[in-house]
């Protein structure tokens, strides 16, 4: 998009419409604006250098763009580079760093064997609380849906309604404790791994830099973006419409002496404006 340009912050008007993808992929960005930065990431490992790209961004109040998004913000077609009358956000080498140390983590993950085994425990293990609990939850939606049924019958009492009413409820809670108790496991195994692979990580040499290749403050060109045309310049003040009662002459004839400046501004204390004296 911008190779050779440097590291100089460049200002881009970017053409959403001309993005090839699902349009969901870039609609976020309409009629908004933020920064994006393209940088180099060399990982220095035991077995040698490894080097990628990575994409990183924030919108305009300093909320960062997923790395996938900010990359579909690349394949649009764009204005020429302008010179830029400001500097990045902090935030958005904060973002950049966050985004090598998830690199980092990635390779070392598919790269590590310790790590690989731990991540494919986790997910296996998370994998099968889910299961359990979707099973539970599909049994007891089930028995939900054959008491309704029940109750629907003339058959019953009024006992035997209320009866059923508070079984439903019950289950229902049932269902709601299932998916709190699923938050709560998830969250256990994830915690317990996460301790797990920092200690794994410390006895991994491994150090990732980040090289800059250039940062561009980038907005939509939509119209709405580049500023409505000013509706007000050109506006004509118009009196009301003229009404055919005596009442409304008399008002219709102060809206016109007011706009020539003929009116007498001590009559508004009367209630009603007259025309005045010459």
């Amino acid at each position: 998009m911008l190779h050779g340009f440097g590291q100089a912050p460049v200002c881009l008007e970017l053409d959403l419409d001309s993005y090839d993808g699902p349009w969901t992929h870039v609609d976020r960005f309409r009629n908004r604006r933020g920064w994006l930065m393209v940088a180099n990431t060399v990982m220095t490992t035991p077995d040698g250098e490894h080097e990628l790209g990575i994409v990183v961004g924030c919108d305009e109040w300093g909320e960062a763009i997923p790395g996938w998004q900010a990359a579909h913000l690349l394949e649009c077609a764009c204005s020429l580079p302008q010179p830029c009358d400001e500097y990045a956000p902090a935030v958005l080498e904060a973002i950049a760093q966050r985004e090598a140390r998830e690199v980092k983590l990635r390779w070392l993950r598919e790269n590590n064997r310790e790590l690989l085994t731990l991540a494919q425990a986790v997910e296996a293990a998370v994998a099968a609380e889910e299961h359990r609990t979707s099973d539970l939850i599909d049994r007891t939606l089930a028995d939900v849906g054959d008491l309704r049924r029940r109750r629907r019958s003339p058959l019953l009492t009024a006992d035997n309604r209320v009866a059923i009413d508070e079984a439903i409820a019950s289950l229902e809670i049932g269902v709601e404790a299932a998916l709190h108790n699923l938050e709560l496991e998830r969250g256990r195994i994830r915690a317990e791994a996460g301790e797990k692979e920092r200690q794994l990580l410390k006895h991994a040499a491994v150090k990732v830099e980040i090289e800059p290749a250039y940062v561009v403050s980038w907005h939509d060109g939509a119209p709405a973006f580049a500023g409505a045309a000013d509706h007000t310049a050109d506006f004509d003040w118009r009196p009301p419409r003229v009404e055919f009662t005596y009442e409304a002459t008399r008002r219709n004839a102060w809206w016109r002496d007011r706009a020539a400046g003929r009116t007498d501004p001590r009559a508004a204390r009367g209630g009603m404006a007259v025309r005045a004296r010459r």
